[in-house]
C-alpha cells in the first residue's frame, strides 16, 4: 500500500478529535472522576488500586500552558484515542497485506513479512485476497478503505467517543493493550529480538498495572505468545522477562508509601507497609454483596451478578456500535479465522478475558471496562468490509458499491451525535454551585454516595468554589480510621473517640456522626445532604437511612440542596429558618433537569436519576417544614415543584396526593407523619413512648405496659413490653435472668438493632416446631422486650420494618 495514502488516516484522526473537543462537556461527569481529577492536581491516592501511572502522568499534563486542568487532563485521553484509531489503521492493513501462517508448529518458523508486499498483487493476499487480476490501485483503494472503516466504526462507537473526554483511565488501558497486541502479531523475530520484545511487554505491563486491573485482559495472549516462543527464549531470558514484569509493578507502585508520608487530601488507605499496599491494589473494602443495602461491587461469586452482567456486554454491543456494524463484525470473525488463526486467537482471547473480567468484577464502569474489546471488535470490522468488499469487487460497478458501502461506517456517528453532543453540558458544576450555595463560611458538609464524593472533591480541591467549605464523606469518616485520621491532618477538625465505639451498629453510626456533629458545631456551620440521611450503611426499611439525627441535640433545617444542623443549645436556633434564595437553583445546561442527558452507561443514568432527585426532594423537604409550621397551601406548591423536577418520583407524588386530601394534617403534628416511610403509618404510644412505623393494615393495640401489632391475616404478632435494668446489671446479666420462656431454647446471640444501644435474640421452639424470636433491645437503662410469633422465614420480611424503625 502506498505511503501517500497516509494522509486518509491521519486526517481521519483529525477529523475524529475535532468532533471530541467540539462536543467535550463544558464540565466533567461523577463517579470516579472528580477524584481522580482532584487526586491528579496533588498527586493523591484514591480509590484502590489507586492509579498511581494514571496519577503521574495526567499530574504532567496540568502543567500545559493552555486551557484549565480539566481540559489538560483529558488531553491524556485524547491523545490516547489518536494512537489507538491509528494503530487500528495500521493493524487492519497488516493483516490484510500479511500473507503467512504464524505458529506453524511443524516448521515452527515464521517467514519476515515485506512492508512492501503491494508490489506484486498476485496471489499475495492470502484468502482474502482480491483476484489476481485486479488492479493494483483498486487493492490499494480497498485496503484504505477497510483501514479507515475500521477506524471511524470505533471513533464514534459511543463508549470510545464518550471516554475521550472523561478523566477514566479506559482510554489509556486499551491504548496499552492494543499496543501488545500490535507486538504480538509482528512478524516472527530472530531470538535477540524475541527477548527485546517480550521484556518490553513484560515492563510494560508492570507498570500497566498502575492504570487500571482490566489492563491484564491481553495477557492471555501474551501468554499464549510466550508459551509458543519459551524453548527459543530459553529459561534465563525468560526469568529477565518475568523480573522486568516484577520491577514495572514495584516501581509504580512505590508512588504509595512515598506520597501517603505527605499526607494528600486524598490518601486512601494511608499506604505505609506492604500490608497496605497489597489491601489497596487488592480493592479492600470494594468487595460488596449486600443487596439489602444496595451495595454490590466488585467480585461478588455471585452467579446472578456474573450472568447479568455477560448478558449486559451483549446488550450494549449493538446499540454503542449500531446494528448496521455487527454484521461486518462477525464477518471479521470469520475472516480472520481464515486468514490467520494464530491473530485470531490473539485477539479472540483479548476480548474473551476482557468480557470475562468485566461480569466477574462488578463496577459502576462496567460498560466502559468492556473498551478493551471495543478496539478489538473495530479492528474485526475493518477486516469483516474488506472481505464483502472484496466479494463486491467481482460484480459490475462493484467498486463503486464498495465505497458507497465504506460510508456505513458514518452510521455511529450519526445515530450518536445528538446525545454525544455535550458542549453545553454543565451539570456537574451547576450542582456544585447549588450545593454550595447553601453553605455558610466556615462549614463542613457531611455528604454521601458517588456524586457528592466525586464532585466535592474536585471542588475543593480543583474549583475551589468557597474554599473553607471542608466536604466529609460519612461512610468513611465512620468506617475507616485512616480517613478520619488523615482528615484531621489535613483540616482543623475534632473527631470523636473511636475506642469507644465498635463500628457494627446504626444506632453506633448515628451516635458518632452526632458526636461529631456536636464536637466540632462551635467552630463551623454544619450541614449534611439529603442521600446521607437515606444512606443504608446499616440495614434500614424502606426510605429511612442508617442516619438519625438526635432530636434531643440538634434541630433540622432545609437550605436548598443541604440541610443546615443546628444545635439546641445554639442562639440562632429560635430563630433560624429557610433561606429560600437558596432554593433558587442555577441550571445552565439547556432543558436540564426536566430533560436529561441519555447514557449507555447504567450507573450513569442512576446517578443522574439521583442527582435530579436530590433537587425534587429539595422542595418536597421544604414543603414539609412548611406544613409543620401551619402552611398547607405553601406547602402543596413546593410538592408540586418537587413533583415537576421529577414527574416519576412517586414518594413526592404521594405526599403531594395526602396533603391535598387532608390525610396528613398541617402544623406540628406533621412531622410524624411527614417521616413515614411511604405508604406507612407511624404509631407512638402515649404512655409508654415507643413509636415505630408499620402497614396501614395492621391492627395495634395497647393494654397497660404491653403493644401487640397484629397483622391483616393474623399470621404474626409482635409483642413489645418496656422495662428498666438496674444500672448495676450488664445486658447480658438481665439476658440470663429473664423468667419469660417459650419452649425449648434454641440459640441465643447478640443482634444488630438501629436505635438500641446493644441488642440480643432468643430463639425458641415449641413442641409443635413452632418457633418464636424474643428480643431485648437496651438503650441507656430502658429495656425493650419483643416477642414475634411465629418465627419464618416470610414474616421476617413482615417485622423487620417495624423492628427496624422503632424509638423508645
Amino acid at each position: 500500500m502506498r505511503k501517500k495514502y497516509i494522509i486518509f488516516p491521519v486526517f481521519t484522526a483529525l477529523f475524529a478529535t475535532a468532533v471530541y473537543l467540539y462536543t467535550a462537556p463544558g464540565s466533567m461527569f461523577w463517579l470516579d472522576s472528580g477524584r481522580f481529577l482532584a487526586s491528579i492536581k496533588i498527586l493523591g491516592i484514591p480509590n484502590p488500586p489507586g492509579f498511581p501511572l494514571y496519577m503521574l502522568l495526567g499530574h504532567v499534563f496540568t502543567y500545559l500552558p493552555f486551557g484549565n486542568i480539566l481540559f489538560r487532563v483529558r488531553m491524556v485521553s485524547l491523545l490516547a484515542s489518536v494512537a489507538i484509531l491509528l494503530l487500528v489503521f495500521r493493524t487492519i492493513k497488516f493483516i490484510i497485506l500479511d500473507k503467512y501462517k504464524f505458529l506453524n508448529h511443524k516448521q515452527h518458523q515464521y517467514n519476515r513479512h515485506c512492508e512492501d508486499s503491494e508490489r506484486s498483487v498476485e496471489g499475495e493476499i492470502s484468502e482474502i485476497a482480491l483476484p489476481a487480476e485486479r488492479a493494483r490501485n483498486d487493492n490499494n483503494i480497498l485496503i484504505l478503505l477497510a483501514g479507515l472503516f475500521g477506524m471511524i466504526s470505533l471513533a464514534f462507537s459511543y463508549t470510545f467517543w464518550a471516554q475521550v473526554s472523561n478523566i477514566e483511565t479506559f482510554m489509556l488501558v486499551a491504548l496499552i493493550d492494543l499496543t501488545v497486541i500490535t507486538i504480538l502479531i509482528l512478524p516472527k523475530p530472530y531470538k535477540l529480538e524475541l527477548f527485546v520484545r517480550l521484556l518490553i511487554i513484560a515492563f510494560l505491563m508492570g507498570i500497566a498495572t498502575g492504570v487500571n486491573p482490566v489492563v491484564i485482559s491481553v495477557m492471555p495472549a501474551v501468554a499464549l505468545f510466550t508459551f509458543a516462543e519459551l524453548k527459543r527464549l530459553g529459561f534465563n531470558r525468560f526469568s529477565f522477562v518475568l523480573l522486568a514484569g516484577i520491577a514495572g509493578t514495584f516501581l509504580i507502585y512505590a508512588y504509595f508509601p512515598i506520597r501517603a508520608q505527605q499526607h494528600p487530601f486524598i490518601n486512601w488507605n494511608n499506604i505505609h507497609t506492604l500490608n497496605d499496599m497489597f489491601q489497596q491494589m487488592t480493592g479492600k473494602g470494594l468487595n460488596v454483596y449486600v443487596p439489602e443495602l444496595e451495595r454490590v461491587n466488585g467480585f461478588t461469586g455471585s452467579p446472578e451478578v456474573f450472568f447479568k452482567s455477560l448478558g449486559h456486554y451483549f446488550e450494549v454491543l449493538f446499540p454503542k456500535f449500531t446494528f448496521a456494524l455487527i454484521p461486518f463484525m462477525l464477518v471479521g470473525f470469520y475472516a480472520l479465522y481464515k486468514k490467520s488463526k494464530y491473530i485470531f486467537w490473539v485477539i479472540l482471547l483479548t476480548m474473551t478475558t476482557n468480557i470475562l473480567l468485566s461480569s466477574l468484577y462488578l463496577s459502576g464502569n462496567q460498560e466502559n471496562w468492556y473498551l478493551i474489546s471495543d478496539v478489538n471488535a473495530a479492528i474485526l470490522t475493518g477486516i469483516g468490509y474488506y472481505f464483502v468488499a472484496g466479494k463486491l469487487l467481482k460484480v459490475r460497478d462493484g467498486k463503486k458499491i464498495a465505497v458507497v458501502l465504506s460510508l456505513v461506517s458514518l452510521v455511529p456517528l450519526v445515530v450518536w451525535w445528538p446525545n454525544l453532543d455535550r458542549h453545553n453540558t454543565v451539570i456537574s458544576d451547576d450542582y456544585v454551585k447549588n450545593v454550595y450555595k447553601s453553605a455558610k463560611e466556615p462549614s463542613i458538609i457531611v455528604g454521601s454516595a458517588d456524586i457528592f464524593d466525586s464532585l466535592s472533591y474536585y471542588n475543593y480541591l480543583v474549583l475551589g468554589y468557597k474554599p473553607k467549605v471542608l466536604p466529609v464523606i460519612d461512610n468513611l469518616l465512620y468506617l475507616d480510621s485512616w480517613y478520619s485520621d488523615n482528615l484531621k491532618l489535613n483540616a482543623d477538625i475534632i473527631i470523636p473517640d473511636r475506642s469507644k465505639f465498635t463500628f457494627d451498629t446504626g444506632f453506633e453510626f448515628s451516635k458518632f456522626l452526632n458526636d461529631f456533629f456536636d464536637l466540632n458545631s462551635k467552630k463551623y456551620h454544619v450541614y449534611t445532604t439529603f442521600p446521607a440521611l437515606r444512606s443504608k450503611i446499616f440495614p434500614s426499611p424502606f426510605q429511612t437511612g442508617s442516619l438519625t439525627i438526635d432530636e434531643k441535640r440538634f434541630k433540622l433545617i432545609p437550605q436548598g440542596l443541604l440541610f443546615e444542623i443546628i444545635p439546641l443549645n445554639d442562639e440562632m436556633q429560635g430563630v433560624a429558618a429557610p433561606d429560600l434564595n437558596n432554593f433558587n437553583y442555577i441550571f445552565k445546561t439547556p432543558g436540564f433537569p426536566k430533560k436529561r442527558l441519555t447514557f449507555l452507561e447504567h450507573v450513569y443514568n442512576t446517578e443522574q436519576t439521583g442527582m435530579v432527585n436530590e433537587y425534587a426532594y429539595s422542595f418536597y423537604n421544604l414543603g414539609d417544614y412548611f406544613l409543620e409550621q401551619g402552611d398547607k397551601d405553601k406547602a402543596l406548591l413546593l410538592y408540586k415543584k418537587g413533583k415537576d423536577i421529577n414527574p416519576n418520583n412517586s414518594e413526592i407524588r404521594k405526599r403531594f396526593e395526602d396533603v391535598s386530601n387532608d390525610v396528613i394534617p398541617k402544623g406540628a403534628s406533621a412531622s410524624a407523619f411527614t417521616r413515614a416511610p411511604l405508604g406507612f403509618k407511624r404509631y407512638k404510644s402515649k404512655t409508654l413512648g415507643i413509636a415505630f412505623f408499620h402497614q396501614p393494615d395492621w391492627n395495634i393495640q395497647e393494654q397497660k405496659q404491653e403493644i401487640k401489632a397484629t397483622d391483616p391475616r393474623q399470621s404474626i404478632t409482635i409483642s413489645m413490653n418496656l422495662s428498666v435494668k438496674p444500672a448495676n446489671v450488664s445486658a447480658d446479666k438481665y439476658v440470663a435472668a429473664a423468667k419469660n420462656t417459650y419452649g425449648t431454647l434454641q440459640n441465643q446471640g447478640k443482634a444488630k438493632i438501629p436505635q438500641a444501644e446493644e441488642a440480643q435474640v432468643k430463639v425458641w421452639q415449641e413442641k409443635s416446631g413452632e418457633q418464636k424470636l424474643q428480643f431485648f433491645l437496651f438503650n441507656q437503662n430502658k429495656v425493650l422486650e419483643l416477642l414475634v410469633s411465629p418465627y419464618d422465614g416470610i414474616s421476617t420480611k413482615l417485622f423487620d420494618p417495624i423492628i427496624y424503625s422503632l424509638q423508645f
